[in-house]
This record gives C-alpha cells, sequence and structure tokens, in this order.
C-alpha cells in the first residue's frame, strides 16, 4: 500500500507520471510502426525510443519513491525513509535530464530531415550542441555536489556544496530548454505553412507541433517550484518531479503526435495522390529523390503516389508532404 498522507503530492505525481507514461509509451510504437513500415526509419525515431524508455524508468523510480514516502513531509518519515526517498530522488533526475536531453535531441534531428540545408542543418546541431551542454552540466553537479556523494541523500554524512549551485544549474537547463521548445514548435509549423494544402490540415498539423509548447509552461513551473533554500527534500522535490515528468511526457507526447496524420493514412491503409503531383513513369529513367536529408532511387515509380502535396521551394526544387507524413524534395529535371 501507498503511504500517502493528506497533505501528500505522492497521488498527484504517481498518478500523472501513469497517465502520461502510458500516453508516451502508445504514441512511440505507433511512431516506431509506422516508420519502419514506411522504410524511413531513421535516428531521430531511435533517440525518441531511448527518451520513452528512459522517461519510463524515471516514471518507475518516482512511483517506487512515492511508496517509500517520496511527496511526504520530512517530520512525517522515519530517517531511514526520507533517506531512501532522497537516494531515488537523486536517481529519478538522472534519468530525468538524459530523457528530456534525448527527446529534444531526436526533435531537432527530425526538423533536419524536414528541411534539409546547411543553414538549418548548423542551427540545428548548435541547438543539439547546447542541449547536451546545459543538461550534462546539471548531471556533473548531481555527481560533484556532495563527498562523499552519498551525502546527498544522507545528510550530515559528508561535505557538500550549497543548494544554490544546483538550482542555478537547474534553472540554466529550463532556460535553454524553454529556447529550444518555442523552437522546435515554431520551425516545422512555419514549414508546413509554406506547403499547398487545405487550410484545415494547415491548421491541424501546426497545432500538433505546437503543442510542446505546453512542456514549455511545465518546464517553468518546475524551475518555479524550486527554492534557493531547499531542505525538505521529499515534499519540495516531488513537487517538482510533477512539472518534470508532465514537462517530458507531453513533449514526448508532442513529438509523436506530429506525425498523427501518417498513424491515421496507415490504419486506414489507403494512399493519398495528389492532383498537384506530377506522373512519373518510366522504367528506363530513374529519378534521385532526397528525402529527410539522404537519397534514394527509384525506377518506374508513380510520383503522384508518393506525393500528397506539393509547394515549389525555389527554381530548381520542388518540395512536397507524402502520404506517410514525410517532407521530400524533388529536384523537377530528375522527374521529368
Amino acid at each position: 500500500m501507498f503511504k500517502f498522507a493528506t497533505s501528500s503530492v505522492g497521488v498527484a505525481l504517481v498518478t500523472s507520471s501513469a497517465i502520461l507514461g502510458i500516453i508516451a509509451t502508445i504514441t512511440t510504437c505507433l511512431r516506431v510502426t509506422v516508420r519502419t513500415s514506411h522504410r524511413v526509419f531513421g535516428a531521430d525515431d531511435v533517440f525518441m525510443i531511448a527518451a520513452t524508455v528512459m522517461a519510463i524508468v524515471r516514471y518507475s523510480i518516482n512511483s517506487h519513491a512515492v511508496h517509500a514516502g517520496y511527496g511526504r513531509h520530512q517530520d512525517e518519515l522515519t530517517e531511514d525513509e526520507y533517506t531512501y526517498t532522497n537516494f531515488l530522488s537523486w536517481l529519478g533526475q538522472i534519468f530525468l535530464f538524459t530523457a528530456l536531453c534525448l527527446m529534444k535531441i531526436s526533435i531537432g534531428l527530425l526538423i533536419m530531415r524536414i528541411k534539409d540545408s546547411r543553414k538549418s542543418n548548423i542551427f540545428q546541431w548548435t541547438l543539439i550542441g547546447g542541449l547536451v551542454l546545459t543538461n550534462l552540466e546539471v548531471l556533473i553537479v548531481l555527481f560533484a555536489e556532495c563527498r562523499p556523494m552519498s551525502a546527498y541523500w544522507n545528510p550530515g554524512t559528508g561535505i557538500c556544496w550549497s543548494n544554490k549551485y544546483r538550482i542555478y544549474s537547474i534553472y540554466i537547463q529550463v532556460g535553454f530548454s524553454i529556447l529550444t521548445d518555442v523552437t522546435y514548435s515554431l520551425m516545422p509549423a512555419a514549414l508546413v505553412w509554406r506547403l499547398r494544402m487545405e487550410l484545415n490540415k494547415k491548421l491541424g498539423i501546426c497545432a500538433l507541433m505546437c503543442m510542446g509548447l505546453c512542456a514549455t509552461i511545465c518546464a517553468v513551473l518546475r524551475a518555479r517550484s524550486l527554492g534557493l533554500r531547499t531542505n525538505d527534500l521529499s515534499w519540495d522535490y516531488a513537487i517538482a518531479a510533477i512539472w518534470g515528468n508532465a514537462e517530458l511526457g507531453l513533449g514526448t507526447i508532442a513529438a509523436n503526435m506530429v506525425l498523427l496524420r501518417s498513424y491515421i493514412t496507415f490504419f486506414r491503409g489507403r494512399k493519398v495522390s495528389s492532383s498537384s503531383a506530377t506522373t512519373a513513369r518510366s522504367h528506363a529513367n530513374t529519378y534521385s529523390l532526397t528525402r529527410m536529408g539522404w537519397r534514394r532511387q527509384h525506377t518506374g515509380i508513380d510520383l503522384a503516389a508518393e506525393l500528397d502535396s506539393t509547394v515549389v521551394h525555389d527554381g530548381n526544387s520542388q518540395y512536397g508532404l507524402t502520404s506517410s507524413g514525410q517532407v521530400v524534395q524533388v529536384t523537377p529535371e530528375k522527374w521529368k
């Protein structure tokens, strides 16, 4: 039985973690199923799988911690219970920051597959580098804060830095996280908005992409819940854990639900063709299709079956959104 107290936030932590964990797992499984079936499984999918696994481990640790007394005030716990919940809180933070980093790297790689240009790639790799550094610095603080390390979850048994160093490191991570959330939400939406498709479809896809902004709000609330004088770790960090889990879960779900249209198409088993796409049927000619940054050769393929809608980007290239939810770039002289 869970040792919930009247003032405990354990119920909220376990319930929200369970709901978000289930939905995140389902959407990730859908993503992998559709991507592999369309043979467009890529590095972004690998990172999303890793992030989901890390999230599940994080949620499981939190649930076990609540069973031990996490989410209750220090004076409501025995010394052993308080020490154990602090250890599980420390362990859970390692999985949280690792999962957040992997999840956002996945989004960055997806954007690079959508818009494969030198400037865009440099920008995305810069963001990814910032993500790695800002999440790594939090992990370094967690490992280096106390000597011996066990003094973190067993106060008074060693020497530890002031709490402000840990909190400031989290503030830095949250600040950069907000920047990437806004960027990763608005950039894909801007790209989709330029496609020639029905307005309601555009609005639907853009709305899904902007769901990531909900994770931004959770990141702000997570930072706000942490004070520079955090002493009641079993209570204070449990509140922060609720917002951290919500940020991770909503971010994962939003990133996966961007591909909702391809899920629907996949399970309906239909291929959507566009009147604006050009049909190329020739067993003698081979055209080159650049899809998400890598090239595949096709011979005798009906391009209209590949593209759902197209938009001319410049005088040399034409872009389209496939029925599987992928953006492709086709060089006109290649598929005449």
